[in-house]
């Protein structure tokens, strides 16, 4: 809830920088970009054990996309991906492990243009891969393996020479599997996973 307020917040310190009223912006074309995301989830390990655990990460990421423009509603898809280092916390083992997760989006669209600004709302797929080493004695590695939708919102600044900076929040609802390999005790095991994260992006693009 903290975080959702804070990105609101930002939403609207974003807004108010807008300058006086100018000519429509053309958002239409295609675009693409990088991005740095701070991403925190919590997922379910089984049944039957219905173990929880946590996962955290800081990411850099690239997204491309094409936008159609109709007057001032702006409509499109987008495919992004993000990934970097975290963590993995699950007390009842206990496991908590540093590895990378991996994130791929694919989003569609919907956003209204005023002045130079674009603010939109977003649904669609996504995946979540996380492999973690852990440093136990036993040392397990955990995979987890995810697919699910997301939904979000965001906002853009669009300057002259079509570069754009923005700022977007994501959750997703993933289910999938998850498996643990120990070499040194036990062998593989696996079952069901779920898991529901949200990322707060930071995006610096261009407009082609």
């Amino acid at each position: 809830m903290t975080k959702k307020l804070t990105f609101a917040a930002a939403l609207v310190a974003f807004g108010t920088i807008s300058g006086a009223a100018q000519a429509q912006t053309d958002w239409s074309g295609f675009y693409s970009g990088l991005s740095y995301s701070d991403t925190n989830g919590a997922g379910i390990f089984g049944p039957p054990a219905n173990i929880p655990g946590t996962a955290s990460a800081t990411q850099l990421g690239s997204f491309s996309g094409y936008n159609f423009q109709n007057g001032n509603w702006v409509y499109g898809g987008e495919l992004a991906i993000q990934a970097g280092s975290g963590n993995l916390n699950v007390p009842a083992a206990p496991h908590q492990g540093t590895g990378i997760e991996v994130i791929t989006d694919l989003k569609a669209r919907l956003g209204y243009t005023y002045n130079n600004f674009l603010f939109y709302a977003t649904v669609g797929a996504s995946s979540d891969v996380i492999a973690s080493d852990s440093p136990l004695s036993l040392n397990p590695y955990v995979l987890t393996a995810t697919v699910g939708t997301n939904f979000g919102v965001g906002a853009e600044m669009k300057f002259d020479n079509g570069m754009f900076v923005g700022l977007e929040y994501l959750a997703r609802d993933l289910t999938g599997d998850f498996g643990v390999f120990d070499p040194s005790f036990a062998p593989f095991i696996s079952g069901p996973f779920t898991l529901q994260n949200e990322s707060v992006s930071v995006r610096v693009g261009w407009q082609f």
